[in-house]
């Protein structure tokens, strides 16, 4: 006989409503545990989600009460995901310093399983944005919304795809609007200046001498409106040059997340302090910020470090660095101001309890 409630979370689960599909689970197992699908299911949705511990006890509750033989073989498969997890926290630690090409090799290997799925393909997608390799990103995010299409990471992330290309096409459409413009203006200078030409040639065309004359004037005329011309395009690009757009500030950040990666750290440093000049508002301003902070303080500029995590801090209390940026801060503080240190010490401790950041230095900075 067909179990109604496991069809709802398969079907659910199918279309990518992975939550629901568990609480389904859920209410079918509060029943009874004989329903071997259903446990063995729930099972699944969880490992996907990167709960391992609690997906390995369904399946001995499924094998204890049901002799599942398929529970049996996920559990055997489970094994080698332990250290996957150890892989993955890795990444997550490579990501916060910044060292996304590594970060992405060992998350591609955990990616050889299904396991944590959901988790690993989010943090792909981080590492493939801060790269600018927009192609990837998509990829990776369609991987977590066939899973999880209300997964609140994905989903903020695919905004910020958005608005990268929200920008692009818009800056293409003002482009192609400036050309046509002055293609515009172009020909209705060389019309003007052709008719000119004429009226005056047939004016003096009696006078050779008056003739010559009208036409060294136009063009000198002509050489005066190309001088402005040129005029005009260097004023353009000195403006350009004062002010970096959006694009041009993403091309300063990818550049300098290379340089960070080959230990390059005064040139990552120049270019930073050259480009936070001009950030007003874009979804890669909190990734300078805290770049730079960690190349100075991989430069031993402790002042200098300070500033931008504190900046940090402030401006970005849900940013992605948040829980490394209070870290870093309270590292520097311990032997400069012990107050603040140990303020931000606490912000560890109470709420991000979990987090790899919560070790041995942070005990001994609140102990101190």
């Amino acid at each position: 006989m067909k179990n109604k409630g496991y069809e709802k979370a398969l079907c659910l689960y199918n279309k990518g409503n992975i939550e629901k599909a568990i609480e389904i689970c859920e209410k079918e197992m509060s029943k009874d545990l004989t329903n071997s699908n259903v446990i063995n299911l729930k099972g699944v949705l969880l490992y996907l989600k990167g709960e391992l511990e609690d997906s390995i006890a369904l399946w001995n509750i499924n094998i204890d009460y049901n002799n599942d033989n398929i529970s049996s073989s996920y559990l055997k498969d489970a094994q080698r995901d332990f250290k996957r997890r150890e892989l993955y926290e890795e990444a997550e630690e490579l990501i916060y310093n910044l060292n996304i090409d590594e970060a992405i090799d060992i998350l591609n290997r955990c990616g050889e399983s299904d396991f944590n799925s959901i988790n690993v393909n989010n943090a792909l997608a981080t590492c493939y944005f801060k790269k600018g390799d927009y192609e990837k990103v998509k990829e990776c995010l369609e991987k977590v919304f066939k899973l999880d299409k209300y997964n609140d990471k994905a989903k903020e992330i695919n905004k910020e795809l958005e608005s990268v290309f929200k920008y692009n096409d818009k800056r293409e459409i003002i482009n192609k609007a400036v050309l046509m413009l002055a293609l515009s203006i172009s020909i209705i200078l060389i019309i003007f200046i052709s008719k000119n030409n004429l009226f005056n040639y047939e004016k003096n065309n009696k006078d050779p001498l008056g003739a010559l004359n009208s036409l060294e004037e136009n063009q000198q005329t002509e050489i005066i409106i190309n001088d402005d011309i040129e005029n005009t395009k260097e004023e353009q690009e000195t403006i350009s040059e004062k002010n970096l757009s959006n694009e041009e500030i993403r091309e300063n950040y990818i550049k300098a997340t290379e340089y960070f990666d080959e230990g390059k750290y005064e040139e990552t440093k120049e270019l930073l302090e050259r480009t936070i000049t001009y950030l007003s508002g874009g979804h890669l301003d909190d990734d300078i910020i805290f770049l730079l902070g960690s190349v100075c303080d991989e430069l031993g500029d402790i002042d200098k470090a300070i500033e931008n995590f504190d900046r940090y801090i402030t401006e970005y209390s849900d940013g992605s660095y948040i829980q490394e940026a209070y870290y870093k801060a309270a590292l520097l503080y311990k032997n400069k101001d012990i107050v603040i240190s140990k303020s931000y010490a606490n912000k560890i401790l109470i709420n991000y309890p979990n987090s790899i950041y919560n070790n041995s230095y942070v005990e001994e900075i609140m102990n101190s």
